[in-house]
């Protein structure tokens, strides 16, 4: 490693030297010799019959390649020299030690092995690379200017994997002067394509965007610049979609390049491409060229570049291709569809309020379908895009497609609450509009179960949320249906909701759609509501249909006696309460005792004389009668009790504020000795007649009994309904006394005494049930 040529020497005239003998890395004394350039080194090994100058080492490396690796061009020269040498040696890639040295541009080397006629230039390694390509591929001109020397040498030998030449490969990687040397050999084709894809060495110079070496090959008059790839695209076509501006200038600047070619799947332009990938400088380029069409259609379904840039959210290129006048903002797709839809299809605002801007446009065109802009930025729940269009005053927000759907109705079907609220806020839009199938937007998401759109919608005045689709169908009806609990309580929650609204053809309620489909949860929902009519399903539909409103009606009466017997609980305990402090208060000896008793003192005198001064203009008034029917020979009187006197009064009975029926005596007992004008506030029977002209509510005082079916009958109602009183004794009414007890009204007054009936009042929490459990 040190050159030491007398060490060297000295080693070799040992007879028990191996001078084969390798390093830990598989290298001979050549090979290192070699390696470090060491001439007079290897002139003294080589000169030994032992040593072998092919040896490779672990990773197939020769002395000459190491040394035309490492441009040693005095060491090459001794290694030639030898006829042992074999300098088309490959290592395991296939590499010879041309391909090292041009692959490392040493021309110096390259010259001496062209120069050696064993050496073959064409040899290719494991991915069909030569010599030429290696100088090629990374730009070593001098190189590939001694390889084209040699008569030996392909210049149109391709790579095995995709066919690609020295051209090729100096174009792809922008080594210039490598192409203008290429290119000055006249063998070079500089129109050869690619095994895989079809691409030239300008297609590839273009998709790289190196504009020198477009520029060198576009001067040789044997370049085609219009050869297309496998899928049809030029060089033009995939600069523009890179983006490389100044190689398009060239390219445009060449009169044989036509702008308007297209892809042979698809028929994308230059242009399109461009605007596909949002690249404006390059739009204004090609816009530039009076060749250039900007109304050209795709293939397969007429997209335009407009199209194409709007769908994609190019903003930039939008306004570069509406500046230019030949371009129709209002071309459609072979389906009708714009670029303003394209834009609200797929959110891009930014290009909507470009669009917009442009009085050439047409917001309210529609697809063959019938759909608009304002539809398709609804039915993705683009509410930007969507508010954007309602602000523009040419916006029809009304209109409706082929199915009679509106923009509304999407964003409803499709649950973009943000895009419901922006539709409702705006005056024009009408949101009881019905398709031909007579749906809502309120139907549309009840139907698919969006609870905040039908907060929305139910919150908006405007909203008829009884409106009937198909059948006689609606909002409420099809959230039973679905099972949409949520929907089901927002409806019912609404007091415009009829739960009790019917089909057309066969009279189906909510209920009983619900029962139908076995929706515990919706039918325990309508049941618990007081506006429905709770129907069972009739006997000639399913047993599961009648046993899940079975379970959800004891559900909901299971819950309502939970709740009755709490409240019964927290009403006796407030009672109670009640009654202790009172009894604190107005114990005997007591303040409030005391106050109460002069308060009660100082009444019964004044009642008493009132009462006395009452009974003597009673005896003056019976007296003067008494004298009347004596002159006039009428009776005496004598068997007959004074209207007002206690006995009559004992006997009269009346209907007092509190809705109970008492007699004078019951009446100050429970009211107190001071409530003469509360009685006298009372109808008598006759009053009662007079005044309502009738007994029906007279007799509507009288005691009513729950019967089996669950309604509430006096003894004549009863009888009448039932035909016969054997069932009136065992359906006597029970209430819930104070104490938690339950007794007859008979039971109540033996316990509690005659005069408990406002106690017995109170205890008729109970009244709407049968009974409590």
């Amino acid at each position: 490693m040190r050159g030491d040529s007398a060490t060297v020497a000295s080693a070799l005239r040992n007879p028990l030297t191996n001078p084969n003998m390798i390093n830990w890395y598989g290298d001979t004394a050549l090979e290192l010799a070699a390696m470090n350039g060491h001439a007079p080194v290897m002139t003294l090994l080589l000169a030994d019959e032992r040593v072998n100058p092919n040896i490779t080492n672990q990773y197939g490396d020769t002395a000459l390649m190491f040394a035309a690796m490492n441009g040693h061009a005095p060491v090459v020269t001794v290694l030639l020299a030898n006829e042992r040498v074999n300098p088309n040696i490959t290592n395991p890639n296939g590499n010879t030690a041309l391909m090292f040295a041009a692959q490392n541009g040493h021309d110096p080397v390259v010259t001496l092995l062209l120069g050696d006629e064993r050496v073959d230039p064409n040899m290719t390694n494991e991915h069909g690379d030569t010599a030429l390509m290696f100088a090629a591929q990374n730009g070593h001109a001098p190189v590939v200017t001694l390889l084209l020397g040699d008569q030996l040498v392909n210049p149109n030998m391709t790579t095995q994997n995709d066919g690609r030449t020295a051209l090729m490969l100096a174009a792809q990687n922008g080594h210039a002067p490598v192409v203008t040397v290429l290119l000055g050999d006249q063998l070079v084709n500089p129109n050869m394509t690619t095994q895989n894809d079809g691409r030239t060495a300008l297609v590839l110079a273009a998709q790289n965007g190196h504009a020198p070496v477009v520029t060198v090959l576009l001067a040789d008059e044997r370049v085609n610049p219009n050869m297309t790839t496998q899928d049809g695209r030029t060089a033009l076509m995939i600069a523009a979609e890179n983006g490389h501006a100044p190689v398009v200038t060239m390219l445009l600047g060449d009169q044989l390049v036509n702008p308007n070619m297209t892809t042979q799947y698809d028929g994308y332009t230059a242009l399109m491409l461009a605007a596909l990938n949002g690249h404006a400088p390059v739009m204004t380029l090609l816009l530039g060229d009076q060749l250039v069409n900007p109304n050209m259609t795709t293939q397969n379904d007429g997209r335009t570049a407009l199209m194409l840039a709007a769908e994609n959210g190019h903003a930039p290129v939008v306004m570069v291709l509406l500046g230019d006048q030949l371009v129709n903002p209002n071309m459609t797709t072979q389906y009708g569809n714009t670029a303003l839809m394209f834009a609200a299809q797929n959110g891009h605002a930014p290009v909507v309020t470009v669009l917009l801007a442009d009085e050439r446009v047409n917001p309210n065109m529609t697809t063959q379908n019938g759909n608009t802009a304002l539809m398709f930025a609804a039915q993705n729940g683009h509410a930007p895009v969507v508010t954007l269009l309602l602000a523009n005053e040419r916006v029809n927000p009304n209109i409706t497609n082929q199915d009679g759907n509106t923009a509304l109705m999407f964003a409803a079907q499709c649950g973009h609450a943000p895009v419901v609220t922006v539709l409702l806020a705006n005056e024009r839009v009408n949101p009881n509009m019905a398709g031909p199938h007579g749906f809502t937007a309120l139907m549309f998401a009840a139907d698919h179960g969006h609870a905040p759109v039908v907060t929305l919608l139910l919150g908006d005045q405007r909203v008829n949320p009884n409106m009937a689709g198909p059948h006689g169908i609606t909002a409420l009806m099809l959230a039973a249906d679905n099972g949409h609990a949520p929907v089901v309580t927002l409806l019912l929650g609404d007091q415009l909701v009829n739960p009790n609204m019917t089909t057309q053809n066969d009279g189906r309620t909510a209920l009983m759609f619900a029962a139908r489909r076995n929706y515990g949860p919706v039918l325990e929902l309508l049941l618990a509501d007081h506006r429905t009519i709770r129907t069972r399903p009739a006997e000639d539909g399913t047993d599961d249909a009648r046993a899940a409103y079975d379970a959800a009606l004891f559900n909901v009466k299971y819950a309502r006696h939970a709740r009755f017997k709490g409240l019964v609980r927290a009403m006796v305990a407030f009672r109670r309460m009640r009654l202790r402090a009172a009894e604190v208060v107005y114990a005997p000896g007591g303040a409030g005792f005391a106050a109460a008793a002069a308060s009660f003192n100082a009444a019964a005198a004044a009642m008493a004389a009132a009462m006395a001064a009452q009974a003597e203009a009673e005896e003056e008034e019976e007296e003067a009668e008494e004298e009347e029917e004596e002159e006039e020979g009428g009776h005496d009187g004598s068997n007959d009790a004074a209207p007002n006197s206690p006995e009559a009064q004992a006997m009269e009975q009346r209907i007092a504020l509190d809705g109970n029926v008492y007699t004078f005596n019951q009446f100050q007992g429970y009211h107190g000795p001071l409530t003469a004008s509360r009685w006298d506030n009372a109808y008598t029977l006759d009053q009662f007649v007079d005044h309502f002209g009738g007994t029906s509510e007279w007799d509507a005082a009288e005691e009513q009994r729950v019967a089996p079916d669950g309604n509430a009958y006096t003894l004549g109602q009863f009888v009448g309904h039932f035909e016969g009183t054997s069932e009136w004794d065992a359906t006597e009414e029970q209430r819930i006394a104070p104490d938690g007890n339950a007794y007859t009204f008979d039971q109540f007054q033996r316990y509690y005494g005659p005069l408990a009936v406002s106690r017995w009042d109170l205890a008729s929490f109970g009244r709407r049930r049968r009974w409590l459990r």
